[in-house]
């Protein structure tokens, strides 16, 4: 396996009490978005403890249980990247394995020792614009550090200029949440409100019509205590006291809005029904260009683009709202997505995990690189776990990353 191992000893004194949750990474899809080789149709490791995983457009970003964070992928061409991987010039073209991000900036672009890190989200590039993905990691304290592309001002740092190691960005407050798309960034405050930067061509910072572009962190208004963020490629979906609000992209109805396929540029709240209350709801979550509603009582609803069957409803067709097909109507409890995915996955609360939508890679994880468009099961037997727990799936276009961990099911 390309990856690394973590074993602590009792000797260890971290820069920061560990106190997060901490179990094994497990991977499927494509071996190259790992640093490695080849298609792996069903989930492969158990030997790296990790504490947060992020699966990218052909790279991976993992946080280990000591804060550091590390970096793995495929670059195509130097000339087109534009720093995702946070390595500096410790890139080669090609296959990039999972390496230490050991240089970061402040504000100031000085230079100083890495933070303790608990999250890590890494980005979705588009076919007309290879290489051009950004990350973002979240720091223990509520910091965050952006490298990668910035030609839209999507690391919030206050100019255009990509950066090839990790810079903190000058946010006053807290920050809890991040989400990304291609070109733009949200950032979740503990106050409840949002901040965004980066792309609005599409409406997906809710800026309204007039801002095209913004390089620092902005205000988006948006009714109501904000307590979940999400992104795909072009669009925002947010969860506040107040109900559902989208803004962005609406080309396949992936707001759950039918727009005749126009933008949205202001957070627009979501009509559920006068029977459905926020309250009866518990995520609500994007892949590339389209959105899953779950709801508390284990039901999923979906909206948007479906020529994969990523919707899990059994057909092919986009399609404006829609029930997914849960199996033995188990219920949901979490779901696996990330804004570059053609895929999705849902974990029941028997602890079974299933996925559907694209799997040219393996990036089911079902054992074959057949397309579905059903929830059908990922193969967890070939890890030879005998109960198996899923804390967090990350997905992408072409692989897909997990952190789990053998005991009871919750």
């Amino acid at each position: 396996t390309p990856l690394p191992t973590y074993a602590p000893t009792s000797e260890e004194q971290p820069n920061q009490p560990p106190t997060q949750l901490s179990n094994e990474l497990y991977y499927w899809g494509s071996g190259q978005s790992i640093g490695g080789e080849g298609q792996i149709t069903s989930p492969e490791g158990g030997d790296t403890t990790v504490a947060d995983v992020s699966a990218g457009s052909r790279y991976s970003v993992i946080i280990l249980p000591d804060g550091t964070a590390q970096s793995a992928g495929y670059i195509d061409s130097l000339d087109e990247y534009h720093g995702h991987l946070g390595q500096g010039n410790d890139v080669t073209q090609g296959q990039n394995g999972f390496t230490v991000i050991t240089n970061v900036l402040d504000e100031s672009e000085e230079s100083i020792s890495p933070p303790f890190f608990t999250r890590a989200f890494a980005g979705a590039e588009q076919f007309a614009s290879p290489g051009s993905m950004h990350t973002i990691l979240l720091d223990s304290e509520g910091g965050v550090y952006a490298t990668g592309s910035n030609s839209k001002g999507q690391l919030c740092i206050g100019d255009f200029a990509d950066r090839y190691i990790p810079q903190r960005i000058g946010i006053v407050g807290e920050v809890v949440g991040v989400a990304i798309g291609n070109e733009h960034t949200l950032l979740l405050m503990n106050d409840g409100t949002v901040m965004g930067c980066g792309s609005n061509e599409f409406g997906q910072l809710g800026l309204g019509e007039d801002i095209k572009v913004e390089n620092a962190p902005t205000m988006i208004d948006i009714e109501g205590t904000v307590d979940g963020i999400s992104s795909g490629l072009a669009f925002s979906l947010f969860k506040s006291s107040a109900g559902l609000f989208v803004t962005g992209n609406n080309s396949y109805r992936q707001l759950c809005f039918d727009t005749e396929g126009s933008d949205i540029f202001s957070p627009t709240p979501l009509s559920l029904g006068s029977s459905i209350s926020v309250d009866l709801l518990t995520s609500f979550e994007a892949i590339q260009s389209s959105s899953f509603i779950l709801f508390k009582d284990g039901g999923v609803a979906a909206c948007g683009r479906n020529n994969f069957g990523q919707l899990g409803n059994g057909s092919n067709e986009d399609v404006l709202r829609t029930l997914v097909t849960i199996p033995d109507n188990t219920p949901i409890r979490r779901l696996g997505v990330g804004p570059s995915a053609l895929s999705a996955f849902f974990v029941n609360t028997a602890g079974n995990i299933y996925a559907t939508g694209l799997n040219d890679r393996g990036q089911l994880g079902t054992g074959d690189t057949t397309d579905r468009n059903t929830l059908t099961e990922v193969d967890i037997s070939s890890t030879g776990a005998i109960v198996v727990r899923a804390d967090q799936i990350s997905a992408s276009s072409d692989h897909t990353l997990s952190r789990l961990s053998e005991g009871t099911a919750v």
